[in-house]
């Protein structure tokens, strides 16, 4: 067999390299210096003092690049596309950042809401229809951009009228306080690292705290969770950061076998054969009260949580507009979460009984 010659050969491997390894967005970092993450495994912070370079390891599912952004200076304007996003400015006490948003109707933060009633934080259209020409009004310094569908054409034209955007990806994390832990992100991008740090710090150590709670309690009822959407049952999977806190919580979830971390599609007769004498049914979000239920099926009649009437749902903070804490604070304050949990769970375990996101269904 004839070989190719040396140069060829050099030529080739580096077509090949380049064609296999073409970044989206991206840049070369030197990463020897990684920020304190402990739990997101979608991430990575590296300062050297001056500037700050976040890795989005995986910015929206199916990316075949991970995307690097870079700042020298901290952000002043930004527009944000996910309730999520207001809870961690809440918390960094950073509301006045923001510039725009998509659908305002569905934030909760009170401060955050004063900032729109007063017309300093405009609407931009909802998230998958954007409105490009009011947004490119606001001159924001940066957009944090979210995609479930990765579908993100609107994202790359923004790019090309010179606006940076950056992707928060933190659903795709599995645990709940490894979605919490993006809240370092913004504390990176707004140069308060420290706080976002010691408040980060403060969360883990409320969870941890809560958790340890359960650890020797051997009473672990049966929980079943998600509800039906046009004749399918939208499951969580075993992996979701919803079975953790069910299994942070001392419960024992009837799907853990499932090893996806998103909701998983299963008929009535699968959900009914498996589940229906599971204890506790939680997340039935389409339904306001027990009549309904039963109302809608004559075979929920059947599942014990129904007979029972042990159902939760978290609509207890809701904000008259569609808007709804839960994915709001409640992505920001796993620790919260989890107290609701355990008071549903192991009612015994706390003193206050008196749930925060979540709501019985009577």
């Amino acid at each position: 067999m004839n070989k190719l010659p040396y140069r060829e050969l050099l030529i080739i491997a580096i077509l090949l390299l380049i064609i296999g390894c073409r970044p989206q967005r991206a840049e070369i970092i030197d990463t020897e210096k990684l920020s304190t993450l402990n739990y997101a495994q979608n991430l990575d912070i590296t300062t050297d003092g001056k500037t700050s370079k976040i890795i989005i390891k995986e910015p929206y599912k199916g990316a075949y690049a991970s995307v690097t952004f870079s700042s020298e200076q901290p952000v002043k304007r930004i527009v944000c596309t996910s309730t999520s996003q207001i809870g961690f400015l809440d918390l960094l006490d950073a509301q006045e950042v923001l510039a725009g948003y998509t659908t305002t109707d569905y934030i909760s933060s009170l401060k955050v809401r004063q900032l729109i009633d007063s017309g300093r934080i405009l609407d931009i259209g909802r998230d998958i229809v954007i409105n490009i020409e009011k947004l490119l009004e606001l001159k924001p310094d940066l957009v944090v951009a979210y995609s479930v569908t990765g579908d993100i054409s609107q994202w790359e034209q923004l790019e090309s009228f010179g606006i940076p955007v950056i992707f928060d990806a933190s659903h795709l994390e599995e645990t709940p306080l490894a979605q919490a832990e993006w809240i370092k992100l913004f504390g990176a991008l707004l140069g308060i690292p420290s706080k976002a740090d010691s408040i980060f710090k403060v969360i883990e150590s409320n969870y941890t705290i809560l958790f340890d709670k359960t650890a020797t309690n051997t009473s672990r009822p049966t929980i079943i969770c998600g509800s039906m959407y046009n004749g399918t049952w939208f499951m969580p999977g075993g992996k979701s950061w919803v079975a953790s806190y069910i299994n942070d919580a001392g419960g024992d979830y009837l799907w853990n076998e499932l090893t996806e971390t998103g909701s998983v599609p299963l008929s009535f007769e699968v959900v009914f054969e498996h589940s229906h004498d599971a204890d506790i049914w939680i997340g039935a979000t389409i339904f306001n009260n027990i009549s309904s239920i039963e109302t809608a099926d004559d075979r929920y009649a059947s599942f014990k949580s129904v007979a029972e009437k042990r159902i939760f749902t978290p609509v207890k903070r809701l904000n008259g507009l569609g808007g709804n804490d839960y994915y709001e604070m409640g992505i920001a304050r796993p620790d919260l979460v989890l107290a609701d949990f355990i008071k549903i769970l192991q009612p015994d375990l706390l003193d206050d009984d008196e749930l925060y996101f979540y709501k019985k269904l009577e």
